[in-house]
């Protein structure tokens, strides 16, 4: 969720408003920012009720942070508390999802010779379409 300062940056709402945004699954968890005039920094809960909370299943959650569903489908599927207009820029979350590739080793790679190890065992293990 470290996209999500980002993702309200746009966001109009009084200094010390807060968004708290909650995800299901192993990898889910709460997160709440706190407007600090231009900018929403990632910071702990006050312990009152924020502004407006925002409930994601993991699934609708991932597919949001990397587009494979637009804003409007995470919104109905988002269960919300507070003012949905807060709620509708969390919908806008995008990440950017980051895969390390193997650098280029040269000609003899392309022309069948040995690869380096390192790069035999990233080739074995990716998954990414056309490594074998």
């Amino acid at each position: 969720m470290r996209a999500l300062p980002h993702t309200l940056r746009k966001a109009a709402a009084p200094v010390g408003t807060q968004v708290r945004v909650r995800i299901d699954g192993p990898a889910g968890g709460t997160w709440t920012v706190t407007a600090t005039g231009s900018r929403w920094p990632l910071a702990e809960p006050d312990g009152g009720r924020p502004a407006a909370a925002c409930h994601l299943d993991a699934e609708t959650a991932w597919r949001r942070c990397t587009r494979g569903i637009q804003p409007a489908t995470a919104l109905t599927r988002a269960r919300i508390d507070g003012g949905h207009d807060l709620a509708e820029a969390v919908c806008q979350i995008a990440s950017i999802v980051y895969w390390p590739q193997p650098q280029y080793a040269g000609p003899a790679v392309a022309a069948g010779a040995r690869r380096p190890r390192s790069h035999s065992r990233i080739a074995a293990t990716s998954t990414l379409p056309g490594n074998t």
